[in-house]
């Protein structure tokens, strides 16, 4: 097979002014309203169509591993499908990367960096991928749920491709579930594609694409996808056929297998690319909208015995390669290595598909062979002895991701060949040959010839060396050269390059075709020079141990991309996460305020009397005179009988004034510092540690701003006890509490006991929602529980149980050191009554506690915290989520 030679530097400009509307003809697929009059050069249009994803974190990897737009070669694919585009938590799109987009320090960003090979290879489209794994399914779930939140989305999102100049949209919601997203997922899909097509009629511009990656798991297809309802609005789908096993399971299995093996479980046998294609089909997706997905990477396990390597084997995840960083997965490149380092490869003939033993590591991948194969699916004349696939004509292949191939053909299995595997996709369904890279290039900027007198410059180099003067990087013909031959100018200096035997360099499209495809005729043969004199050539030669192109003859350092700096002189560039660029307006923060002021109304009103009993529980003392009863009931019950039943929301309203400035602060803080500590793309769940930490700060900053309410609080709910004593009351009003605690201890007097106040919610806080949080998407990920109040009950229990666990001891503490206002003012009026203990601090009072009452003082009032607890995290997190849910705002 011949290959082509193409790396990324810049091809001719088209000359039509109207460029940027062509649209590529995906036949056998209708992409809308086009406008071609201003084309000039147009390459052959594909009938398959052949997507390749692009990822925006391949750019951080290291050494052979970093992968820059530039790298692209033009021909490669037919779609470059850029990951990840983001979603704020208003539903308007966003970059994911900062880099993304022109700044100081990205320089003029991805976004026009991929939109740049355009340039170089004019039939090329480009797409946004909004969503993907990491992003989750939260905020696609609150989007889609409403008109008003589709609508938003879909506006954002058609005007920041247009402004990014990408041609289509590609929706990568991993993953719809159930009837409820069933539905949304295909009002979204209908909306968008009768939004770009609105669009489109008022631009006078080709519409933008709407395209989607799907699973091919037989569960989630049932339950994520209308495909009758989908099919006509779809102008392709990229079928996820990969991930049908990994390391989370204790057994090796492939990747990306064709088909199935005959002795695996029945429900396994759906886990293949036959399957999950024609069961799109079956269900209504025509088949030339369906792409089907190659993987560039694997999945591995270390095995638990290296003798045994069949699949199916026993295994624990692959040890983390070198460049991909990820236990369990593999690039393409790094088996190529592993292979050319003694690892073996094997053959399954029944899925069609390798897998390779490196000691105890097994990775299930795909190699030239299997690649081969899984391109035939879309190609219906290949060979008359694949008789099955001549029955399935489906629309092309794409490939996740152009970085992980061996696309800069380092690995010496490739020999030469870059994207080996891509390469072969182009070739069998595009007809487009990816040449080797040479392993030297000669650079003949000038040739001298020299006879016996001083040397002269020939007048073919000084042309050849002209041609390239204030010209535009790319490649061009040589003027009045053969048509084997052409140039590559790189900041106006002159490369002399040949096609590969038996091609020709084509003047239109910019590369190396076949000769009869390149519209170039050979000249005349140019007769011998007549002279006598001896004749040399003195051009200097150049030969580098690293392949590829060179700006300068005498400097074997690679050239960079356009808009790149050489590396000596580029810092570090750490990858900037979501999250990190601000995504909440003014009005999502009021919002998210309002809403967790409103949930906390309900809760600590429904749940009040538990907390005045628990106060009062945790002030009785050991050994204080009378004889107290200590039980929660009973505690109650005297409350009613000898105060009377509102006694029981005696305090309230400081408490409800509490959380509108506690609760807001509180889950605002931990929101805020959640979504800029979480590195989604290495960690799949918010590590406990930065939950814990996050809920620890926010509730201390919380409570600190909250303690003077707190105080009140607690005063208030002491007066019954004066009434008991037939002593009158301190205040008669909640404002009259706080003033006159003012008037007596002054400003810094509203803040007693701030510091076991905030250490006490500083607890709690860490606790409930720490707790909340990873218990909430723990059942959403390994479980089938949905994102509705079962899940948020369930959450909310374990929440409350060990928030009351953690707080109680704290809050033991804080309320005794605050009840000494109560004992200070009775001393004061009273000078024949005992003096009260004032504690010198919160070590103080913990440390006295357990020593005269006993260690489980400290947890005195336990029962009804928790009793406490539990209903009021479930009516708070219940309450907040559903008004979250119906305001349209995200969930937690």
């Amino acid at each position: 097979m011949i290959r082509l030679l193409l790396l990324t530097s810049f091809l001719l400009q088209l000359s039509s002014a109207n460029n940027n509307a062509s649209m590529v003809r995906n036949g056998p697929i209708d992409t809308g309203v086009h406008n071609d009059e201003g084309i000039t050069v147009m390459r052959e249009q594909p009938k398959y169509i052949r997507p390749c994803y692009f990822t925006n974190w391949a750019q951080y990897r290291n050494g052979r591993a970093k992968f820059m737009p530039e790298d692209y070669v033009p021909g490669l694919c037919t779609h470059i499908l850029f990951a990840f585009g983001w979603m704020n938590e208003d539903f308007t799109v966003r970059a994911f990367d900062p880099a993304d987009v022109p700044n100081d320090w990205a320089g003029q960003g991805m976004f026009r960096r991929i939109n740049a090979l355009k340039q170089k290879d004019p039939q090329l489209k480009t797409l946004l991928s909004i969503g993907g794994w990491s992003f989750g399914t939260a905020l696609f779930k609150s989007m889609s749920a409403t008109p008003h939140g589709r609508q938003k989305f879909i506006d954002s999102a058609i005007e920041f491709v247009r402004k990014w100049e990408f041609d289509g949209i590609d929706i990568d919601w991993e993953y719809p579930n159930g009837t409820d997203d069933m539905a949304n997922y295909s009002h979204l899909i209908k909306e968008l594609r009768e939004g770009t097509e609105a669009e489109s009629r008022r631009s006078l511009k080709d519409r933008l694409l709407v395209t989607a990656a799907v699973s091919g798991g037989e569960a989630t297809i049932t339950q994520a996808y209308d495909i009758p309802a989908l099919a006509e609005k779809f102008d392709f789908i990229l079928l996820m056929n990969y991930d049908f096993h990994g390391a989370w399971a204790t057994e090796t299995g492939h990747n990306s297998p064709l088909y199935a093996r005959e002795n695996m479980i029945e429900y396994q046998k759906v886990w293949n690319i036959d399957w999950a294609a024609n069961h799109w089909a079956q269900k209504g997706m025509p088949k030339e909208k369906i792409i089907v997905g190659i993987a560039t990477y694997g999945r591995g396990w270390t095995l638990k015995d290296p003798k045994n390597f069949t699949v199916g084997a026993a295994g624990t995840p692959a040890r983390t390669t070198k460049f991909v960083g990820e236990a369990g997965v593999g690039a393409y490149y790094e088996f190529c290595e592993m292979l050319a380092d003694g690892a073996k490869r094997h053959w399954d003939s029944e899925q069609q598909v390798p897998y390779l033993v490196y000691g105890d590591q097994w990775f299930g991948y795909d190699d030239e062979e299997s690649v081969s194969n899984k391109a035939w699916l879309c190609v219906y004349f290949l060979s008359i002895q694949i008789a099955w696939v001549k029955r399935n004509h489906f629309g092309g292949a794409f490939v996740w991701t152009l970085d992980f191939d061996d696309f800069n053909a380092k690995c010496s299995k490739s020999n030469g060949q870059p994207y080996p595997l891509i390469s072969i996709i182009a070739k069998e369904l595009g007809g487009v040959t990816i040449p080797k890279i040479p392993k030297s290039i000669e650079s003949i900027t000038s040739t001298t010839s020299t006879t016996t007198s001083a040397p002269t410059t020939t007048t073919a180099s000084v042309e050849i060396q002209k041609q390239c003067e204030k010209s535009d990087d790319g490649f061009f013909p040589i003027e009045g050269g053969d048509c084997k031959h052409f140039l590559l100018c790189l900041k106006e200096k002159s490369h002399m390059l040949s096609c590969p035997t038996s091609l020709h360099f084509s003047t239109t499209k910019g590369y190396c075709v076949e000769a009869s495809d390149s519209g170039c005729t050979p000249p005349l043969p140019t007769p011998p020079p007549s002279t006598s004199a001896p004749v040399s050539t003195s051009g200097q030669k150049f030969a580098c141990n690293v392949d590829g192109f060179y700006a300068d003859k005498t400097d074997c350092k690679r050239e960079m991309g356009d808009g790149e700096a050489p590396s000596s002189s580029k810092g570090p560039t750490p990858f900037v996460r979501p999250g990190s660029e601000p995504s909440n307006t003014l009005q999502q923060i009021a919002l998210k305020y309002f809403l967790s002021c409103s949930a906390a109304l309900v809760a600590e009103t429904v749940t009040y009397p538990l907390d005045i009993t628990k106060t009062r529980l945790q002030i009785a003392r050991k050994g204080a005179g009378a004889k107290h009863r200590t039980g929660m009931f009973r505690v109650t019950y005297d409350i009613v009988r000898n105060e009377g039943a509102s006694s029981l929301w005696r305090g309230v309203a400081p408490a409800i004034y509490r959380h509108y400035i506690y609760t807001g602060i509180r889950l605002g803080t931990y929101e805020a510092m959640r979504n800029s500590w979480f590195d989604k793309e290495r960690e799949k769940t918010f590590p406990l540690w930065k939950s814990a930490s996050c809920g620890l700060f926010s509730g201390a900053v919380a409570q600190f701003v909250a303690s003077p309410t707190d105080l009140v609080k607690v005063q208030m709910q002491m007066e019954g006890l004066r009434k008991m004593q037939n002593l009158p009351p301190r205040f008669t009003s909640t404002w009259h509490a706080f003033s006159s605690l003012h008037k007596q201890h002054g400003f810094r007097g509203l803040w007693m006991g701030w510091i076991p106040n905030c250490q006490r919610a500083a607890l709690l806080n860490m606790a409930d929602l720490a707790t909340y949080d990873r218990v909430k998407h723990w059942l959403l990920r390994e479980t089938q529980l949905k994102d509705d109040w079962l899940t948020h009950a369930l959450s909310s229990a374990c929440a409350g149980l060990a928030a009351a666990t953690v707080s109680t001891p704290a809050d033991v503490v804080k309320t005794r050191i605050m009840d000494q206002l109560r004992h200070l003012h009775d001393h004061d009026h009273n000078s024949s009554a005992m003096p009260p203990r004032i504690y010198k601090g919160s070590v103080d009072c913990l440390m006295h506690i357990v020593r005269k009452e006993g260690f489980f003082a400290l947890y005195r009032g336990f029962i009804p915290i928790y009793i406490r607890m539990a209903p009021w995290s479930l009516t708070f997190w219940v309450s907040y989520e559903e008004i979250r849910r119906l305001v349209g705002a995200p969930s937690f």
